[in-house]
């Protein structure tokens, strides 16, 4: 039904690629049996295809580390839990910030460095982005305010 491609990263091999419970509670006992906090599986086809939605798992409060991607746009939308998504400038100051909450979306198309800070144990969104997945290294905050 969903196939490991490296340790936390499954593609979805179901004849719908649904972001549902199944899929959910799958990432959850793969990342907990792995000892992971963040897990995906990938609903598109493959590292190729033009649209790119991934169903994310995140675990234990984990915030990924703030990051920017200046070569695409992104979308977001909570499907469980709730959490703030947060930007900052290149000096790691929050520049905006947004409680989301389940059923919310959001459009990250600014460049701007961002992450989410977990509000829930567990927290699971879908993420949209454009193809085809290039191994470009992503800009990462070292230092960075916390809310």
């Amino acid at each position: 039904m969903f196939k490991k491609v490296k340790k936390g990263v499954y593609y979805s091999k179901r004849k719908f690629h649904l972001a549902d419970n199944t899929a959910i509670n799958f990432l959850v006992n793969a990342c907990e049996k792995e000892g992971l906090d963040m897990g995906r599986i990938c609903l598109h086809e493959n590292s190729e295809s033009k649209l790119m939605t991934m169903l994310i798992v995140l675990l234990n409060n984990y915030i990924y580390p703030p990051h920017r991607h200046s070569w695409k746009d992104e979308s977001y939308t909570i499907i469980s839990g709730n959490c703030l998504y947060i930007e900052y400038d290149q000096s790691g100051r929050i520049i905006d910030h947004v409680n989301m909450k389940e059923g919310d979306s959001i459009l990250n198309c600014k460049g701007n460095f961002h992450s989410f800070k977990p509000l829930s144990p567990k927290f699971v969104f879908v993420e949209n982005t454009i193809g085809p997945f290039t191994d470009q290294p992503l800009d990462f905050l070292k230092n960075f305010e916390l809310i």
